[in-house]
C-alpha cells in the first residue's frame, strides 16, 4: 500500500492466488486499486495491471487471470452485522 496522505494507505498492488480444482490449472491475479472510508463506510476498486508478467512472474501450472472490475462496500449496519456488496467482472482464461 501506497501513502497519500500522512497515515493514511488508500491504494496499492493485490496479488491473488486460487488453487488448481480438478483439472484446470491455477489461476492467479496482479491487480491495482483503491480504498476508502467515507461516513462509516469502507469502499474498495480493483481492476488488472496491464503486463502484470513484467511485475510479477506467473508461477508454474498457473495461468493469469483478468480482473475486469471489482467493485466493494462493507458496513456495519444498525443491529451491528457486518454487511458487503461485491460486484466483479472476472476473466479466468478457462
Amino acid at each position: 500500500m501506497l501513502e497519500v496522505v500522512e497515515g493514511k494507505n488508500s491504494f496499492g498492488y493485490i496479488y491473488e492466488k486460487i488453487k488448481r480444482v480438478l483439472s484446470i490449472d491455477s489461476r492467479d491475479f496482479y491487480d491495482k486499486g483503491f480504498q476508502f472510508q467515507h461516513n462509516n463506510v469502507y469502499y474498495r476498486y480493483t481492476t488488472t495491471i496491464e503486463n502484470s508478467e513484467a511485475r510479477q512472474p506467473v508461477p508454474a501450472n498457473t495461468v493469469r487471470g483478468t480482473t475486469l472490475h471489482n467493485f466493494g462496500k462493507m458496513w456495519r449496519d444498525n443491529d451491528g452485522k457486518i454487511r458487503l456488496t461485491v460486484l466483479s467482472q472476472y476473466d479466468f482464461r478457462i
